[in-house]
């Protein structure tokens, strides 16, 4: 198959807890260098002196490493984290968008993903042994809004990290980890691609934890680094551990302005939730 996206017909830590090193304003990992780390003891001198709001590198900054909780009267907003609703949400997929050729369903995961021009929008994972489908899945009411296909064995890199962005930046660094799944084989998309905030045709997609993680009864479903473990076993499998570059470094978005995102970002248009009594 050359195209390994399909995009649905009308539908619509095991971490090594490395040591930081903070001179000059850079970040440098003891070891093998990774974006991986948890925070040194209080009394490392060489962590007081960090620029709380972000990690610094060359030329560029990143988030921080944990998200923030959002305040209780924003996360009950959500309508995924209602009672029922990610269950009905995750049975209605699985009978109007997975075939019997994707084969069995090995996870399902509600995650962040974090389009090119960095948008975030809530979107249904779900892992099956051949396929990787993401769901824009309107939780209000109930309903597939769009999906898409991507076959594991043509996904030939799995990159995790902070998110980096030029240091002059006018948007705030967005804190947490990615995760981004490359189908590109090296070619990078045109600008005709780049320049369009709706392209259904990027190759790669990057994902990050759903705000539902800090308060959800199943935590594991909204988060990132859950799905991460899955998604690398799952591709080794179905590609018989071939050729599947795994790799820890900073998710560059090259956002200068990003005015648009900061507005959509800000007002969570991409997530189903209750808005003064409209819900969208």
């Amino acid at each position: 198959m050359s195209n390994p996206v399909s995009n649905g017909a009308g539908l619509d830590e095991n971490l090594a807890n490395q040591e930081v090193d903070f001179k000059g304003g850079k970040l440098s990992l003891a070891d093998d260098a990774s974006p991986f780390f948890t925070p040194n003891d209080p009394k490392d001198e060489s962590v007081m002196n960090v620029d709380i709001p972000s990690l610094r590198r060359a030329n560029s900054i990143c988030g921080r490493t944990e998200t923030t909780p959002l305040p209780d009267t924003i996360q009950d907003c959500f309508f995924a984290g209602k009672r029922g609703r990610m269950e009905e949400a995750v049975n209605d997929c699985k009978q109007k968008v997975l075939t019997e050729s994707d084969g069995k369903v090995q996870g399902v995961w509600l995650l962040t993903e974090v389009d090119h021009w960095d948008n975030e929008k809530e979107k249904l994972v779900m892992l099956t042994e051949k396929m990787l489908v993401v769901v824009k899945y309107d939780f209000v009411v109930e309903r597939i809004k769009e999906s898409k296909k991507i076959l594991l064995n043509m996904v030939h890199s799995v990159q995790s990290g902070l998110f980096e962005y030029p240091e002059k930046t006018l948007v705030k660094p967005r804190d947490g980890m990615g995760v981004k799944l490359s189908w590109n084989k090296g070619q990078e998309p045109g600008l005709a691609q780049l320049w369009n905030p709706w392209s259904q045709t990027i190759p790669w997609i990057v994902l990050t934890s759903h705000p539902l993680q800090h308060t959800a009864r199943d935590a594991k479903t909204y988060k990132v680094d859950a799905f991460q473990n899955a998604i690398v076993q799952a591709i080794k499998t179905a590609t018989g551990d071939s050729n599947l570059n795994v790799q820890e470094a900073p998710l560059r978005f090259t956002i200068h302005i990003g005015l648009s995102s900061t507005v959509f970002n800000q007002s969570r248009i991409g997530f189903s939730r209750e808005r003064g009594g409209v819900s969208f």
